[in-house]
């Protein structure tokens, strides 16, 4: 469980780490005429061999998805997808002057058991879904956009799983990738549990509230085996307050600890 729940760190941790490709400067451009084109023509870097280096893809799950802005290259790549000419044109794409990539993460935003499939091999997890995902920072500026964010929330990420300040998401507030680590923390809590930390008798039967028991991180652990190290690992998640969560890179040591108690 805990292995799985590892791997599934590791595609979360792709996301997070994501940087942008560099924009062509135009010394080089004009140096090196050509046409300009929106993405790579597949001979040079796409085969159907390799889905894997293409994967999660910035333009939707399949033909007609959606795109950022009209950056139209992959997410995550084990390559830079950017070659001379090629032309990105978005007003959010992060760069500098020196030509260094920036750190430019994306939330997943509904991170949960089932959105989680085994490969072929039986113990590689795999992160699916990707219709929900978002450019993770974002300043909300505005009650539109925040009523945007949180209309957008409600529609794509599932609610005993969605973390807190999506639920009431306020004017001058800054969204970021700590959504997804709540998920993670949920879902680590329905791996051990067989539920959401939500999903319990007060809020399934007695009519209580599962966006008030999120937003004040109201859960218990039930009577189990399971170490203290694990449960602590996922209360550390799961704080009603982001800056209060660990980044990804901090997950993944704290869940190597205790796979290393466990062996």
């Amino acid at each position: 469980m805990v292995r799985f729940f590892r791997g599934t760190c590791e595609a979360v941790q792709a996301m997070h780490d994501y940087r942008a490709p560099t924009r062509p400067s135009a010394a080089s451009s004009s140096s090196n005429p050509g046409p300009s084109r929106k993405q790579p023509p597949p001979s040079e870097h796409h085969s159907d061999d390799e889905d894997d280096e293409r994967f999660p893809q910035a333009e939707g799950d399949g033909e007609g998805g959606y795109s950022y802005g009209d950056v139209n290259v992959p997410l995550v790549t084990k390559r830079r997808m950017v070659d001379e000419g090629d032309d990105l044109d978005t007003d959010e794409e992060p760069h500098n002057d020196s030509g260094e990539t920036e750190l430019d993460p994306y939330a997943h935003r509904d991170i949960k058991p089932g959105n989680v499939m085994i490969a072929d091999d039986g113990v590689t997890p795999i992160l699916m879904d990707f219709g929900s995902t978002v450019r993770a920072r974002m300043h909300i500026q505005n009650r539109s956009q925040a009523l945007t964010q949180q209309d957008l929330a409600a529609e794509q990420s599932t609610m005993t799983y969605r973390a807190p300040e999506l639920f009431d998401v306020k004017t001058g507030q800054t969204l970021d990738e700590k959504v997804d680590i709540w998920s993670l923390g949920c879902t680590l809590y329905a791996l051990a549990y067989s539920r959401s930390p939500f999903e319990n008798t007060q809020t399934t039967e007695q009519g209580g509230s599962i966006a008030m028991a999120v937003m004040n991180a109201q859960y218990k652990h039930p009577p189990s085996a399971y170490s203290q190290g694990l449960k602590s690992l996922i209360d550390s998640m799961m704080k009603a307050n982001p800056q209060d969560r660990p980044d990804i890179h901090e997950v993944i040591k704290m869940t190597d600890r205790v796979l290393q108690s466990l062996a």
